[in-house]
Parts: C-alpha cells; sequence; structure tokens
C-alpha cells in the first residue's frame, strides 16, 4: 500500500504513474503494488489535505508537542546537514542538488522496490510516534524518556519554531511522519535525535532546569561519545533520510548513501508536483521588495517558471530573492501599505509600519505568493511580524534562545552585508549567537541601518507560571533601537576603542517659515536645531534664519560631524531638503551613509501654527518625565530654563521667539524615546544654547545667550572681561572654508586626514583630546586678549619643554595610557542607573549576562584607574609648575591654573582640577578591583555593607553546618574517618541538587543506606544522597545564598551611583587633563620650527589708524604642503605677504600651476593657527584678528540640487557679499569662469570694486587670469597687483620660481597644455589662434576709443583730464604696437 503523510499533505494533483520496474527483491507482490501506487496516491492526495486542514484549525492558537518536535528534527537536519553554526557561520557549506526531471523521477522509482520502500520508510514513522509520546508524557518511564522531555522543553521558543509548515498532530502516525518530511528530519534514531539537540546547544540556549544532569561529567562524555557513534554508523548506512520538494538537500557523503525508498517517495512527489504546477500560472508578478529597504535585487519570477514552481516549501538552501517574501503581494510596491492602511503616495504615510493583513496568518491564497501553498503561520513567527510591522525600518535582531535570528528581508540584509548565511527552507532566514551582537549591530550602524534588538522577557518556566501550560511562546520586548545617531556605546556594544576621534551626532531640524506665505522654501526661514551626541550625553539646542539658498544650514551642515539627521514629517522645504540630499548622502549599505529619520506626523496644521504646537508638545513631554529625567530637583538651569518658562507648579511653556529650537528638541525627544534612550540621556542634564557662528542675529543671540557648541571649551581658559564675547563669537569658517582650506579632509580622498591642517596639529594623546582640538580648529579664537592667554600658555609649555622635557614627556605618555574617559562617564552613568521595572530592558534576559556584568565591572575599573592616572599625572605636573613658577613667574605664572586645587575656594581658575582623593579613596577601600575583575561582581570589603556582611556570615554558618552533617553521616555509616565519604556537587549546580553524600559501595558493602536518607544520583563505584540534615539545611543555604547575591547586587549598584554622584568631579578632571593634552599638541608643533623653517609668535594687534584689519607675513610656508615636500626631500619656496590697511586687496596673476592657490590656502591656515594660540609657520606674522574666513575656489555644480558650475560659483560669491566684514579675510580665485569672457570679467571687476568700497575694505587675495580686469583695477590706490614669478625662455619652456612678485605677469596656459600631453599639433593651432584673439581684442578696443573721440567735442577732456590730441595720440601708439605683433 502507498505510504501516506510526506510532501503529499499540501495537497498536490494526480501524480505521475511510474513506470514497471525490473526484477526487484519484492518479486511479484512488489511489481503488483508498483502498478497500484498511482491510484492509491491520488485517494492520499485527498485525505491527507483533508487532515492537514483539520490539524491546521486545531493548532493555530497554540504550540503543541508536534511544534516541539518540529523543532528538534529541525535542530537535527542543521547539525547533520548546515554543519555547526559558529559565530554566524556554518562550518560547511551548502550545495545544492539540481532540480530533478519528471522523467528521472521516474526512472528512480524504477529501481526501487515498492515493499522495501514501505518497510524502510516505516521507521522514520515509528521513530516519530515514539518520540512525541515521549515529549507528550505518554512514555515517561526511564531516565532517557525524562531526558528527552527535557530536550523538547528548551525549544519551545527555539527558531525552528517558526517554521511555517510545521503544523501537525503528534496523535496520528501519518501527520507524524509528515511532519518528519517537511522538516527534512535527518535522524530517525531516539538516542541519535537527543544527541543532536544537545549538541545543538538548544539547552543552553533557553536554559532547561538540569535536571538531566545526574551523572558527572566523565560518565556523561562517555554516553555521548556513544551515541554519536551510533549515529555516524546510521549515516554511513544510509538510514538517515531526506526529503525534496523542488530540489534535493546538500550533498554529503553520508547522504550519498541514502534509501532507495526515500528516493522512489522523493520521485513521486516530484511527479506530482511537476504535474500540479503545469496547470498553474501565476496571477501577479513579483516585485524586488520593500522600496527603501537594502536587500538583495531577487531574481526575477515569470509565468515560465511558475509552471514549474513548487507549491510546497523548499528544503533545501534558497538563492537571495527567492524566498518567500519576495513574492508577496501586500510587500509589493503596489501593495504596501502602513498600519494605518495608507498607501506610500498618501498623505501622512509612515514608512515606519506596515500592515500585515490578518488573511495572511490565516493561511488565505490572497495573501500569500501566487506560486507558494498557502498555510498558516505560527504563533512564534506572528509574533515577528507583529515586531516588524512597528518597526519596519529597522534591522530585526530578534533573540530565540541564545541566538539573535534574522527572518524575511532582515535575513536578505545580513546575508548580503554581515557574511551571514542562509539556513534551508522559503523563508528567509539567518543568525547568530548573542556574544557576536556588538560586532554585528556596530557594523550594520556603521553602513547607515537602524537595528532593533528584540530580547525575550520570560525564560520557558516564567511562561509556565504565566500561562499554566508547557507549550507556548515566550514574551518579547523591543528593548533598543541602535542608529547610527542614537549609539551610546553601552557594555553591549563592545569595546570603545575604535570610536570615532570626532563628535558622531545626531541632529535635528524644524523648518519655520519667517512669515506665512504658501511657498516657505523660497522665502526666508526660521531653522531650530538641536544637536545630540549620543556618547557624552551633550545636548545642544539653538536656531537660526536663513535665506533662500540656504547658506548658513550648509555652514551648520559642514561645521558639525552629523551621523544621522531628523525631522518631521512634510516639514522641510525642497530647497532644504535638497541639501540634505547633498551634503549628508542617504545611501544605506555604504560606509559614511548619514541615516535620514523622518519622523511621523499627527498634526493637521502647518507653518508656524504647526511650529507652536511641537513645542507645546516638547514642553508637555518634559513636564511629565521631569520626575523621572531629573528626579527632585525639577528643570536643571541653563539651556531649558532658557528654552522654557517655568511655572510654580513645574510645568513648562515654551518661550516666544524660540518655538522653532523647542520644536527640534520635540523631534530629538521622538527618536530618542523610540530607540529607548531618552532616559539615560537627559538624566545628564548636559544641556547648552548654541548659536551658529557668523549668523549676526544679535536679537537671537541674546535670546540664545553666549554658549556655541565646542567654543565652551575654552571658558577656563579665557577668563577676563571680554570672557563671554569670546565664548559667543569665535572666528566663523563655514563649510566651504572648510572644505577649500582642507582643514579635515583632503580633497583627493574623502574621509582621509592625511595632509590636512588637523592631521598636522593633532599631536594629542588622548581621545577626548583629540576632539576638544577639533572643536578648537573648527571654531577659532576671534577676541585678541583671549588669543594672547591661550598664545602664551602655549610659549610657556614650549619653554617648559626645553627646560624640564622629561616631565612633559612623562605626563604625556601617562596621558596616553588613559581610556576614553569623556565616554566612559556616560556608559558608568548609564548602567548606575536605577531604571523603571517595566523598561524592557530591565526585563531582559540575557545568556551571556555574566560577560556583560563583567564588562561593566571593567568599564567601572577602567575609569576609576584612568582618574588614579590623572590625578597622579596631574600632581607631578603641578609640582613641576610651581618649581619653574618660582624661578620665572612671568614666564610660567599663567600654567598655575593647571595645579591641582584641594577644593574650589582654592583653585586659580573656574575649570582646574581638584584633587580626587578623597572620593577615588572611598572605592577603593569599598572593594578589591582585582577580584571584582576577576569575578565579574563587586563583592565588598569587611565592614562597608553591614547588609551584605550579615548575609556572608549567615552563609559561612550553615556551609559549617554543613560540614557537621557530613561527620554525623560518617558516623551514621561507621567510616568517621573516611574522607572518600563526601559532598559531591553537579557541574550545573541547581539548588536541591547540591550537597549530595557520595558514599564509595565499598562502605555501602558492610552496612545499608541510613533510615531517612535520599538517593539522587549515583555512578560506578558509590552512589549518592541526601540526609535528613542536608535536605532541612539546603533550603537554608538556598534562602542564604539568594540573600548574599540581592546584597551584592545592591552593593554594585551603590557604587556605580557614587561613582555617577561625583560626575561633576570627574568631569573636571577630564576637562583639564584634555586642554593640557590639546595645549601640549600646540606647543610640540610651536616648538618644532628650524632655522631654514621657522615657527613664530604671531603678534595680535587691532586695526591700523584709519581702522583698517592688517596682515602681514614674512616668509610663509604651508605647514602640510612644506611637510610632504619635506618627506620627498625638496623644499617648500617661503613668501611674504601683505594685505590690509592701506591696500586692501592683491589681485594675483601668474602662470597656471605657478603656486597662486597655494599662497591664498597658505594665508588662511596661518591665520587659522595664529587665532587658535599656535605659532605660525613664519619667520614674522602680524596680524589683526578675522571674524570670518570666506573662501572661492575651484569650480564644481550641484548636480543633485540643479546649479551649474556658475550658479555655485555665484552663489559662494553672494555669500561673500552679503556676509563680509572689515575685519574679514576673503580669498578668490578664478571668479567668472563658467561664464562668456566678458560677462564673466565685468562680474569680476564689480565684485572686487564691492570688496573694496570705502564701507568695507575687507583684506581681499584675488586670483584672476583676466588681465583686462587688471589694468583696469591696478590704478585704484587700495588695490596693488602681484604674481608668481617664473623663469621662460620662450612659451615652450616655463619654469615655475612660486615666489611672489609685484606686477602683472601672462598666464602661459600653452605651457600646461604640454604639460598635460595635449598632441603639438593641437597646442600650436591653439597658440596662433590665442595670438589672433589677443590682437582682434586690442583693435576692438582701439575702435571703441576712437568712436568715442569721434563723438566728443573739440574742446572736450577725458575722465582723466586729458586732451582729445593727447588721447588720440596714445591710441596711436597702440595701434602702431598691435601692428608690428
Amino acid at each position: 500500500m502507498a505510504k501516506k503523510g510526506g510532501l503529499f499533505a499540501f495537497g498536490f494533483g494526480a501524480t505521475a504513474t511510474p513506470k514497471r520496474t525490473g526484477n526487484n527483491a519484492g518479486g511479484d507482490k512488489a511489481q503488483t503494488e508498483a502498478k497500484s501506487k498511482t491510484k492509491a496516491a491520488a485517494s492520499l492526495t485527498t485525505k491527507t489535505t483533508e487532515k492537514v486542514k483539520v490539524q491546521e484549525e486545531k493548532n493555530s492558537s497554540v504550540l503543541d508537542e508536534d511544534d516541539l518536535f518540529m523543532a528538534a528534527a529541525e535542530a537535527a537536519e542543521r547539525k547533520l546537514d548546515n554543519g555547526v553554526r559558529v559565530n554566524g557561520h556554518l562550518t560547511k557549506k551548502m550545495k545544492l542538488d539540481p532540480p530533478r526531471s519528471t522523467a528521472s523521477t521516474a526512472s528512480a522509482a524504477k529501481s526501487t522496490s515498492p515493499a522495501k520502500s514501505e518497510s524502510t520508510a516505516a521507521t522514520p514513522r515509528k521513530a516519530a510516534k515514539a518520540r512525541a509520546a515521549k515529549s507528550s508524557g505518554r512514555k515517561s518511564s526511564g531516565r532517557k524518556a525524562k531526558q528527552q522531555t527535557k530536550k523538547r522543553k528548551v525549544l519551545i521558543d527555539s527558531d525552528d519554531e517558526d517554521e511555517d509548515f510545521a503544523e501537525a498532530d503528534n496523535d496520528d502516525e501519518d501527520d507524524e511522519d509528515f511532519v518528519m518530511d517537511a522538516n527534512a528530519a535527518a535522524s530517525d534514531g531516539e538516542e541519535e535525535l537527543a544527541d543532536l539537540v544537545e549538541s545543538s546547544g538548544s539547552e543552553a540556549e533557553l536554559g532547561s532546569d538540569g535536571d538531566d544532569d545526574d551523572d558527572d561529567d566523565d560518565e556523561k562524555a562517555s554516553r555521548s561519545k556513544k551515541r554519536k557513534s551510533k549515529v555516524l554508523q546510521k549515516k554511513n548506512s544510509g538510514v538517515n533520510s531526506s526529503t525534496s520538494g523542488r530540489s534535493s538537500p546538500l550533498v554529503t557523503p553520508q547522504k550519498a548513501s541514502r534509501s532507495k525508498s526515500m528516493q522512489a517517495s522523493s520521485s513521486l512527489r516530484n511527479a506530482a508536483s511537476a504535474s500540479k504546477s503545469s496547470a498553474r500560472s501565476p496571477t501577479w508578478s513579483p516585485v524586488s521588495g520593500i522600496s527603501g529597504l537594502a536587500t538583495p535585487p531577487p531574481r526575477k519570477f515569470n509565468a515560465a517558471s511558475a509552471s514549474t514552481a513548487p507549491s510546497s516549501p523548499r528544503v533545501g538552501v534558497m538563492d537571495a530573492g527567492e524566498h518567500e517574501h519576495h513574492f508577496l503581494p501586500w510587500l509589493s510596491a503596489e501593495g504596501i501599505r502602513d498600519a494605518q492602511r495608507r498607501r506610500p503616495d498618501e498623505p501622512k504615510y509612515n514608512p515606519t509600519t506596515l500592515h500585515v493583513p490578518q488573511a495572511y496568518f490565516e493561511g488565505k491564497a490572497s495573501a500569500h505568493s501566487a506560486h507558494l501553498q498557502a498555510r498558516k503561520i505560527t504563533p512564534a513567527m506572528r509574533i515577528w511580524w507583529d515586531f516588524k510591522a512597528q518597526l519596519l525600518d529597522c534591522v530585526l535582531f530578534y533573540k530565540v534562545g541564545k541566538f539573535y535570528e534574522l527572518y524575511h528581508m532582515d535575513a536578505d540584509t545580513g546575508v548580503r552585508y554581515l557574511d551571514l548565511m542562509y539556513m534551508k527552507g522559503d523563508t528567509a532566514h539567518c543568525g547568530f549567537p548573542e556574544a557576536a551582537y556588538g560586532k554585528y549591530s556596530e557594523k550594520l550602524v556603521a553602513l547607515g541601518f537602524r537595528v532593533a534588538r528584540v530580547e525575550q522577557i520570560e525564560t520557558p518556566e516564567m511562561m509556565t507560571q504565566r500561562t499554566g501550560k508547557k507549550t507556548g511562546c515566550v514574551r518579547r520586548a523591543i528593548c533598543s533601537v541602535l542608529s547610527p545617531g542614537t549609539r551610546t556605546l553601552t557594555v553591549r556594544d563592545g569595546d570603545m576603542s575604535g570610536g570615532s576621534m570626532s563628535r558622531v551626532q545626531l541632529l535635528a531640524l524644524y523648518e519655520m517659515p519667517c512669515k506665512e506665505t504658501t511657498s516657505p522654501g523660497t522665502a526666508d526661514v526660521t531653522f531650530g536645531l538641536c544637536l545630540v551626541d549620543p556618547t557624552t550625553g551633550h545636548f545642544s539646542i539653538g536656531q537660526f534664519n536663513d535665506a533662500a539658498n540656504r547658506a548658513r544650514l550648509r555652514m551648520l551642515l559642514a561645521r558639525e560631524s552629523v551621523a544621522e539627521v531628523a525631522f518631521f514629517q512634510d516639514n522641510l522645504s525642497e530647497a532644504s531638503a535638497s541639501v540634505l540630499r547633498h551634503m549628508l548622502p542617504n545611501a544605506p549599505g555604504s560606509f559614511g551613509s548619514v541615516l535620514h529619520t523622518e519622523v511621523p506626523s499627527t498634526l493637521d496644521t502647518t507653518g508656524r501654527e504647526a511650529c507652536l504646537a511641537r513645542a507645546k508638545m516638547c514642553a508637555k513631554n518634559l513636564t511629565q518625565q521631569r520626575k523621572l529625567y531629573f528626579k527632585g530637583d525639577g528643570i536643571p538651569e541653563g539651556a531649558l530654563r532658557e528654552l522654557f518658562e517655568v511655572s510654580d507648579s513645574g510645568g513648562l511653556s515654551p518661550r516666544k521667539g524660540l518655538e522653532a529650537s523647542a520644536a527640534a528638541l520635540e523631534a530629538t525627544w521622538e527618536v530618542l524615546s523610540r530607540a529607548l534612550i531618552d532616559y539615560d540621556l537627559f538624566s545628564m542634564r548636559l544641556f547648552r544654547m548654541y548659536n551658529l557662528p557668523g549668523t549676526h542675529d544679535e536679537d537671537m543671540a541674546s535670546s540664545l545667550g553666549a554658549g556655541t557648541a565646542g567654543s565652551d571649551a575654552d571658558a577656563g581658559d579665557d577668563v577676563g572681561d571680554d570672557e563671554a564675547n569670546d565664548v559667543a563669537r569665535p572666528m566663523v569658517l563655514d563649510g566651504q572654508a572648510l572644505s577649500n582650506l582642507e582643514v579635515f579632509e583632503n580633497s583627493a580622498s574623502k574621509r582621509r586626514e592625511e595632509g590636512t591642517l588637523i592631521a598636522f596639529l593633532d599631536k594629542c594623546k588622548t581621545k577626548f583630546g583629540k576632539r576638544q582640538l577639533r572643536d578648537w580648529v573648527r571654531e577659532p579664537l576671534q577676541q585678541r586678549q583671549a588669543i594672547l592667554r591661550r598664545q602664551k600658555i602655549v610659549s610657556a609649555l614650549v619653554a617648559m619643554w626645553q627646560q624640564d622635557s622629561e616631565t612633559l614627556t612623562s605626563f604625556r605618555s601617562s596621558l596616553g595610557s588613559l581610556p576614553d574617559l569623556e565616554r566612559l562617564l556616560l556608559r558608568i552613568h548609564t548602567i548606575g542607573l536605577q531604571k523603571p521595572k517595566d523598561h524592557p530592558d530591565a526585563q531582559a534576559i540575557l545568556y551571556d549576562a555574566a560577560k556583560y556584568n563583567k564588562s561593566k565591572i571593567e568599564s567601572l575599573i577602567k575609569s576609576l584607574r584612568g582618574m588614579e592616572n590623572a590625578q597622579s599625572a596631574l600632581a607631578r605636573l603641578g609640582e613641576a609648575i610651581e618649581t619653574l613658577r618660582a624661578a620665572d613667574e612671568d614666564t610660567f605664572g599663567c600654567l598655575e591654573r593647571f595645579v591641582v586645587a584641594s577644593d574650589a575656594t582654592q583653585a586659580s581658575s573656574p575649570l582646574s582640577p581638584l584633587d580626587m582623593a578623597e572620593a577615588l579613596e572611598f572605592f577603593q577601600r569599598s572593594f578589591d578591583a582585582a577580584k571584582a575583575l576577576r569575578l565579574g561582581a563587586i563583592v565588598p570589603r569587611p565592614g562597608v555593607a553591614a547588609g551584605y556582611d550579615a548575609a556572608m556570615a549567615e552563609k559561612e554558618r550553615i556551609e559549617a553546618a554543613m560540614e557537621d552533617a557530613l561527620q554525623s553521616a560518617r558516623e551514621e555509616l561507621g567510616a568517621p574517618q573516611n574522607k572518600s565519604i563526601k559532598f559531591w556537587h553537579p557541574a550545573t549546580a541547581k539548588n536541591k541538587e547540591r550537597f549530595q553524600i557520595e558514599v564509595p559501595d565499598a562502605v555501602l558493602g558492610r552496612v545499608d543506606a541510613p533510615r531517612g536518607w535520599k538517593m539522587k544520583t549515583k555512578k560506578k563505584g558509590c552512589r549518592r544522597f541526601h540526609s535528613a540534615k542536608v535536605i532541612k539545611l539546603l533550603d537554608e543555604f538556598t534562602r542564604a545564598e539568594m540573600a548574599v547575591e540581592n546584597e551584592e547586587e545592591d552593593a554594585t549598584r551603590q557604587v556605580f551611583e557614587r561613582f555617577d554622584e561625583n560626575r561633576a568631579l570627574w568631569a573636571r578632571a577630564v576637562r583639564a587633563v584634555a586642554d593640557l593634552d590639546c595645549l601640549l599638541s600646540l606647543a610640540l608643533v610651536s616648538g618644532n620650527g628650524t632655522d631654514d623653517a621657522p615657527m613664530c609668535v604671531p603678534e595680535i594687534v587691532g586695526p591700523d589708524a584709519n581702522g583698517r584689519a592688517i596682515l602681514e607675513l614674512t616668509e610663509a610656508r604651508h605647514p602640510c604642503v612644506a611637510e610632504l615636500l619635506e618627506r620627498a626631500g625638496t623644499s617648500f619656496v617661503p613668501n611674504d605677504i601683505a594685505v590690509g590697511g592701506a591696500q586692501s586687496c592683491l589681485l594675483l596673476t601668474g602662470p597656471n600651476m605657478g603656486g597662486k592657490s597655494t599662497l591664498l590656502r597658505q594665508t588662511c591656515i596661518a591665520v587659522i593657527m595664529a587665532q587658535i594660540g599656535c605659532y605660525v609657520p613664519a619667520a614674522q606674522c602680524r596680524l589683526t584678528p578675522a571674524d570670518r574666513i570666506f573662501t572661492r575656489l575651484g569650480a564644481s555644480d550641484r548636480i543633485m540640487s540643479g546649479q551649474s558650475t556658475f550658479f555655485v560659483e555665484l552663489d559662494e560669491t553672494a555669500t561673500v557679499l552679503h556676509h563680509a566684514t572689515p575685519t574679514s579675510l576673503v580669498i578668490l580665485d578664478e571668479l567668472g569662469r563658467g561664464t562668456s569672457t566678458f560677462d564673466g570679467t565685468a562680474i569680476a571687476e564689480a565684485v572686487v570694486e564691492r570688496l573694496c568700497a570705502v564701507d568695507l575694505r575687507c583684506r581681499t587675495m584675488f586670483a584672476t587670469h583676466y588681465h583686462s580686469l587688471v589694468q583696469d583695477c591696478q590704478e585704484f590706490p587700495w588695490v596693488k597687483t602681484g604674481h608668481m614669478s617664473y623663469f621662460a625662455d620662450s612659451d615652450k619652456d616655463v619654469t615655475f620660481l612660486y615666489k611672489l612678485v609685484s606686477g602683472i605677469a601672462d598666464s602661459h596656459g600653452m605651457n600646461v597644455a604640454r604639460l598635460a600631453k595635449l598632441p603639438e599639433a593641437i597646442i600650436e593651432e591653439a597658440h596662433q589662434q590665442s595670438g589672433a584673439f589677443q590682437r582682434n581684442f586690442a583693435a576692438q578696443q582701439i575702435l571703441a576709443s576712437l568712436q568715442d573721440l569721434a563723438n566728443a567735442t573739440p574742446d572736450a577732456k577725458t575722465p582723466d583730464g586729458e586732451t582729445l590730441d593727447a588721447k588720440l595720440l596714445q591710441i596711436w601708439n597702440r595701434a602702431q604696437r598691435l601692428l608690428s605683433s
């Protein structure tokens, strides 16, 4: 009779009739059965289909024992077929058999005996029934039954329960066989399956109760070895079976000898599949998946392939693009909806949510793939879809036991970007161990993805207590949502050693029109902003006005290191969105991508009304959360109180005029609360107001207060009457200047510092010092007194290097050993927080909790040791400073602020480091650091925690009583001196299994076990018991242990809280160390001058007698270029530069590649270095501090914004003309090249005249090749000309001298053409045409002059006062020269 179950259960149509086989082992009877197989198969299909439908309805609500068996079978299959998974990879590479054709399946059926097939196939069916009976308790006697039950119990919530096709009933033999086939179970032996489940790690994943660990390790290892030997024998003998839907499973040597009966069964199923599929055609064309998600491109599915596609789940490993989710109609571009069933093109569409139709869960065909059989979704997979529907924009790391699993489109991302491997089946699935979370989450976040961590928040035991059932799904919750802008570097994120040297920030923007218009993008707007550094907890809040070209928005994006930008849905205008797309490209899957987060909006209003509503919403949220965020202190002083008005009851309301800032803070709150880190960051209370430098919004500055991000690093350094101005008004370096001057990135390769100014200046030893130096360079000082104060400190450190280099070398060496203390302060603050009990992360079940606890302790110990080293280093440096001050107060007196003070009243500066000895001493006497690192827990020293001491005393008393009970047992056995009678504890000690009295059989052979003793376990040569005394004491010992653990946890929490209470003290020390690190770096650079390459102290002066700013440099060099040339064995040619005063404008000409651009850049670099307090690479330097540096260099377009090269040139020039002041420094290179020569020359000349106007006359350096421009402007008294000198034998031989001299020079473009290897014929033709152009232009000028004379009256005079005769003679001479040329 034909075999039931298997893949027939999915309801194929008529099966192909296999041809009659030859001489088979079964004889005539077997041949007769083969003839009747087709008829039996047709009948079987109908019966099994009806049975499966009934069973699916029966199992749709909860997981039963079949789910357990399915999970165990899949785990066994993974072990044999896929290899052991290590760190997310498989040790064996997966391969697929080629698909079998109908002819080949019939041929396979020929060579198979039906009788033998049926008898062989019955083996796994019987084994399945036996295992199912054991798991449900119907066969419960003996240790093996107990073991097998436990093995399945721990798999209740494993990843394998999510396989959609595992719906069957253990009570029916045929249905059990269906489960075996559908899951491709690789083992049919009870002991083999138990061994595979044990070796797969499933028990460790979900934490079984360990009752099966009755024997010692040696005995278990011996039994395990025997079972594995049986497994190998069965595999080699071909007993293992494997089914195939569309293609066969893995090709391995063990599977080469699979049973012929299983081959025949597979052949019949393939034939049935082909017959049914040929009559079916797809109803729709699949798409590539969800728009916007970075998933591998799927393979296209067409009608031809659909005709042969199986309607059953595939068992083998499928390629990317072939899995089920790629063909679901409600995930297609046409069918996708958000949770409110809105289409992407509808207003208020929420791209972070997804509507999953109920029909999909119920297995209705309308919601399933057209080429796969519809089937119900298991409860576990439904839970996954519930989470995915909330977090469509996230990659879900879904905890299953001890692994994080990725399903469907998330699995595609994991395979493509994390090098994981697909599991078998048509549901995309991959995963990795819990311990690898930090590695994989960091990689995805670095690529611009958002990662949501879903944890189990109860164990199977807790689930049983909650539901009263032993089967089902454990509860889960979202515990964190990581993104580039919300990564707080917790202990789960791994080591911080690879952290960024720059501040990686989340930027929230809110755009509000200044006036109510229908097109806010074309009118002036107000931007509210909130910058958050999630690694340190600093918030910077502010707002600024901007024009239609969004120049200030561009400046903000270029100045700040932004990893993620957030904004409310439909808030940004197209002009602003275009700037974001251009400057912060959102390209998930590539390093350097900036994540764009669109916060869903529920408001129906727009414009200023919406802004006010957002501001009020922010005030409401902070009011509701103030007790959680700020404890009993209320709203902290500073930025928040400037942003909001605080009522007597503690309620908040936004201040008038600052609504945009409050709306941006509301967007920030939305992002942080969704990421579940709002409590962590807001409780740091590090808020400050941000005033974008150079906006000149005086009314805004007065509202926001004096403070900018980064510039407050100088507050203590620049004490004095002008301290507030020093901080509020630094020199402005906009994005164009930072890029053109290559301050942080070189032009050859983005994101590289080689050859940049920061690379030349950065000699810092600490990571937090490096970040602070970047802040200093990004915002140089502007006030003269502030510059002089820092300059004096740098000079003192240079002198100290010369007199006591050993001390400074030792100090810097100490700094090099310090961890990233700035970021560690936030990590420890987060660890010490006592989060609400309902917070998901507080309920998460972590199987590597010991590892994470150890990481927490390591962070604390690292911070404490870092503070101790900093305290020691500062103390030694302070002693050396005091010695030098005693000898030379004038030189070294300024270093007093770095001397450690005993308390704040004795400090010479508000930021002087304070003595941390007393605070550190508390931790030194509270616990043993080495022991804490070893144990991964803080164990209080005696006398520190009274509760812990009492709990330990009680535990020790009970342990002593246990020893007394053991001695009493020896006496009862008549062997009081026999030390072989001892306590034994299982390897995985549980509460009720410890303190077993191990008695050798030799002793028990003489006497019986005492009355009242209970035997627990035994092994060869001995037995183990619990005596009545031990049983009584064991309960007391368990309670004492729990008390000790609770006291340890409480002591650990108190230590972290105590550390966080001193956060202001630690931050002050970190700040002092960072300042010293930066100043020593500047001192090293400043003191590195030589006779050939001097470094000078710049003379900082005010404007001259006429109020004009000056800039004078002697033998100035470009430090970065000079350093590169020195490495190459050549030297840099220095130049003298003088701009400002009476002659504010320098018109620069000279050959192409003659050094004009380098001269412009090195002038700006010298000014930046001077205004951060550093020495300047020149013999002499004298300057008036610049309020801003403007640069217009090079040529580029903004293709994504639809802006041409010439438009970009003029847009940048407009910024100069609108915002330049008499103290600004402007460099312009090749203005007007993007249009006709006449238009370009006219625009360039008009710009020069404006920059040289009486009311402006800022310091300007203008490089040009328009000689007519230079000739027209050189007669102005405030303009001087200069060119880069060269030597030319002819136009074919030009030698660059790179020296600035006065006068005008030709461009010699033909020389550059030869250097570029243009064909000589082209160059000769161009040379002739150039001469013709020049003569033609001169002739036109002569004719124009003659025309002017012809129209003049005889007694008229020219504008220069010349007579007409004199002018005519001048024109005649010009004509003669033209003819002679």
